[in-house]
C-alpha cells in the first residue's frame, strides 16, 4: 500500500480526510501540468494487493470514483485509470480484483514476463498470447500498456537478441493493436548497467 504523510493516520481508502486530500493533490497536480500530461493512473498494480486483500477492494472502488469525478469535472481531457499487473493475474482473486475496479477511463496493464527472481525464463514469443488475453479480459473497454520492456542481462537470464525480440514483438502489435489500445510505454528507454540489474535481485 505505500507509505503516508505523516501528518494523515490511514483509516481506509474510503476514509473522508484521506479521499479529500488526496483529491486535492491530484487536482493541484492536474491545474499545474495539465497541458502536458494525458494519463493519469491512481494505484500501480494494484492487483496485487487487492488479490489478497478482496475486502478492500470496495472501499477502494469509491475512493477512486470521488477523485476521478473531481479530476474528470476540471480537466475532462486527461483519462484517468488504474494499472494492474498482467504477472499477478494467475488466480481467480487477482482476476476478480481486476473485475471489480475496471472503472476509470482506461486499464492500464504492466506486462513483464518474469519468472523467479525477476528472471526471464520464458522466450519472447510468448508476448502476443498475453497481449490477446489482455484483450480478451478487457473485453470492450478502453485499455493501455503501462509499462511493457525485456532485459538483456544475461544476470536475469536476458540477451540483447531475446530483448530485440520482444521490441518486435510488442510494436508489431502496436502497428495491429485494437483502436481501444490507449498507448503502450517501453519501460526504460535506457538499458541500466550491471549494478543497477543486481539491485533488482537483492
Amino acid at each position: 500500500r505505500g507509505g503516508m504523510p505523516s501528518d494523515l493516520a490511514f483509516r481506509g481508502w474510503d476514509d473522508e480526510e484521506f479521499t479529500k486530500l488526496f483529491g486535492d493533490f491530484a487536482v493541484a497536480f492536474l491545474d499545474r501540468y495539465a497541458d502536458v500530461v494525458d494519463y493519469v493512473e491512481i494505484g500501480n498494480e494494484v492487483n496485487a494487493y487487492f488479490g489478497r486483500h478482496p475486502g478492500e477492494i470496495g472501499p477502494y472502488r469509491a475512493f477512486f470514483e470521488k477523485v476521478h469525478g473531481r479530476l474528470k469535472a476540471k480537466h475532462p481531457r486527461v483519462g484517468v485509470g488504474i494499472v494492474f499487473a498482467w504477472s499477478e493475474m494467475k488466480t481467480e482473486a487477482d482476476r476478480e480484483a481486476y473485475r471489480r475496479l475496471a472503472i476509470g477511463d482506461h486499464d492500464g496493464f504492466t506486462l513483464y514476463h518474469f519468472g523467479d527472481d525477476f528472471a526471464h525464463t520464458m522466450k519472447p514469443s510468448v508476448i502476443l498470447a498475453s497481449l490477446k488475453e489482455i484483450e480478451k479480459l478487457t473485453g470492450t473497454r478502453r485499455f493501455a500498456l503501462e509499462e511493457v520492456g525485456w532485459s538483456p542481462w544475461p544476470g536475469l537470464k536476458g540477451s540483447e537478441a531475446d530483448q530485440a525480440s520482444a521490441v518486435g514483438f510488442f510494436f508489431d502489435y502496436l502497428e495491429k493493436a485494437p483502436d481501444r489500445l490507449e498507448f503502450m510505454t517501453w519501460y526504460t528507454l535506457h538499458d541500466g548497467n550491471e549494478a543497477d540489474y543486481a539491485k533488482i535481485v537483492r
